[in-house]
């Protein structure tokens, strides 16, 4: 059998073209998958900083303003 007729028979083999596709498939899937948690990571982190940032602005004592710096509204 000669090389030629090795590679004549291996071209019309169809054997491995199911693997193949499943093979991109699977990789066009993972891809996807992987810009998608980028986006997810990215918006994420930028609300995470947003709620640290008006946390740390907020008054934790549960005191108003006025109560606060002595003054009294009623009197």
């Amino acid at each position: 059998m000669s090389v030629l007729n090795k590679l004549g028979r291996f071209a019309k083999a169809e054997d491995g073209a199911i693997t193949v596709d499943w093979v991109v498939l699977t990789a066009a899937i993972c891809g996807l998958c992987i810009a998608a948690y980028t986006g997810i990571e990215n918006e994420t982190v930028a609300l995470s900083s947003d709620v640290a940032a008006t946390i740390e602005n907020e008054d934790v004592t549960g005191q108003t303003a006025s109560a606060a710096s002595g003054t009294s509204g009623g009197d």
